[in-house]
């Protein structure tokens, strides 16, 4: 039996996005894109968003992905459906 293959690498590090070379504007806008680990989710409120928010325009988009079993989805997706609502959410 051949031995197991530990987990895959981790994610790829977020990475901030730079202008390109040779573009001068007033104004430069900076991405941040990537994976985080959930380590350091709370870390992006405290230490990244005041940093961004010094800024003008900001936006956020999310995406958020995990898996139920069937049985759990629906109540997991009623709660969740809740939470946003009671966080002002639609």
């Amino acid at each position: 039996m051949p031995p197991s293959e530990g987990p895959g690498p981790g994610p790829e590090p977020p990475i901030v996005e730079p202008p390109g070379p040779g573009e001068e504007r007033e104004e430069v806008v900076l991405v941040i894109k990537g994976t985080v680990p959930p380590e350091l989710w709370n870390r992006l409120g405290t230490k990244v968003l005041p940093k961004l928010r010094s800024g003008k325009s900001l936006g956020i988009g999310i995406e958020f992905r995990a898996s139920f079993a069937p049985d759990m989805a629906e109540t997991i997706r009623v709660d969740i459906q809740q939470i946003l609502q009671d966080l002002g959410g639609s």
